[in-house]
């Protein structure tokens, strides 16, 4: 059965790479394209019930890691310096609508399922809260669309998985720790301990792995056939070793991809990240690919109105709103505020976020993987569908 799937799975990547132009013409996009590959596994390869004991932690390794080398990529990718020119909107969508968004979600998940306590219609408010740039590549890389959007939209993905992460991880210890979580003080210096940690060692691994870059640019060191891993190993070593001293592998990965971005000067920087991006792409596609056959075992037996209201609410009203009317503060026009606001489409936090609930043994798990998958099923859905009709907006202008 397992060589089954990785032939399923392998022939699926060999047909999406050689093929991708089309897909792109007919509206596919990447993640579409592999959620149906797991959902197909799901339902013609295996035929009965699947115990996921035995892969589950094998999933959520692989999926940790995986976000950990998106924070990072993303993070080290943001060239926090353009800030200084077009600083208004990135730090309106992250510092302004995030927030509104995030607390609108708590409230209308808690308003659409009373019987959960507000703690955890806060963590389902934190999963849905996230965007991701990549169910909408096809619109920031196109030339048509006005840069500013293009940037508005990339920097505010890049960035806001690593603002997320300490929300979740805050709401999460208090719900594991409800005993604790009447202190307020004590949760937050655990709190506290965990991103000190992170960076901590984010500072010191990035300030020593600098300097070894450095050295080994200046005597061309680097081989076109390493550099691909550079980055992505960086992400994972850092992660895991945060990780094993007790603090927050997410945290430290943002850090220290914030790091990178300031302080590295080097000639290859770009090809590095590009390099690495290639790389984090591949081990993205694999992780739509268990969503989709996760989504295939967890979701569709039980769904139902409220779920799908809730999904429809959040990816309109609850995105939508604190954008729309944070932006009123620019010189851009409605249908610029529309655009930046209806694109945020959930995708590799939300599931990492999701999973790590699966993962857990706190009440109202189920309830909440079935809410959180819902919402990212359908934004891969709209999302990658409404792409390229908004770029056809642009190109008529």
């Amino acid at each position: 059965m397992e060589y089954q799937v990785l032939f399923f799975v392998a022939c699926s990547a060999f047909i999406y790479s050689v093929a991708v132009r089309q897909f792109a013409h007919a509206e596919i996009t990447g993640p579409m394209f592999f959620v149906f590959v797991g959902l197909a596994i799901h339902y013609f390869v295996f035929e009965t019930s699947v115990d996921l004991s035995n892969v589950q932690p094998i999933f959520q390794i692989f999926v940790e890691l995986t976000l950990a080398s998106v924070i990072f990529i993303d993070a080290s990718n943001s060239n926090l310096k353009t800030l200084r020119t077009n600083w208004l909107i990135p730090t309106l969508l992250l510092l302004v609508a995030l927030p509104l968004t995030f607390l609108l979600a708590a409230v209308i998940a808690q308003f659409i399922f009373p019987s959960l306590p507000i703690m955890y219609a806060a963590l389902i408010a934190i999963i849905v809260t996230p965007t991701d740039a990549a169910l909408c590549k096809g619109f920031i890389v196109n030339k048509f669309v006005p840069e500013k959007l293009r940037e508005g939209i990339n920097f505010e993905s890049g960035l806001n998985d690593g603002l997320c992460v300490p929300i979740f991880l805050l709401i999460m210890l208090m719900i594991n720790q409800p005993q604790e979580s009447k202190n307020i003080g004590l949760v937050l210096h655990l709190f506290l301990h965990q991103i000190g940690i992170a960076v901590s060692l984010a500072t010191v691994s990035m300030f020593i792995t600098l300097k070894i870059i450095s050295y080994c640019e200046q005597r061309h060191l680097f081989a076109k056939t390493t550099s691909p891993f550079l980055m992505t190993s960086l992400a994972i070593c850092i992660y895991a070793l945060t990780q094993y001293f007790g603090g927050s592998g997410f945290i430290a990965a943002f850090v220290a991809g914030l790091f990178f971005d300031w302080f590295y000067k080097g000639n290859v920087k770009q090809k590095l990240l590009s390099d690495s991006e290639q790389l984090s792409d591949f081990m993205s596609s694999l992780i739509w690919c268990v969503f989709g056959f996760l989504a295939g075992i967890l979701l569709f037996t039980h769904l139902n109105f409220k779920i799908i209201f809730f999904s429809v609410l959040a990816l309109t009203l609850v995105r939508m709103l604190p954008v729309f009317i944070v932006l009123n503060v620019t010189a851009l026009s409605i249908k610029d505020r529309i655009i930046l606001a209806w694109f945020g489409p959930r995708g590799m936090a939300s599931i990492v976020f999701t999973l790590m609930v699966y993962q857990s043994d706190i009440p109202y798990k189920n309830e909440i993987v079935e809410v959180s998958f819902s919402v990212i099923l359908l934004s891969v859905l709209l999302h990658g569908i409404s792409t390229r009709p908004l770029i056809n907006l642009f190109k008529k202008a």
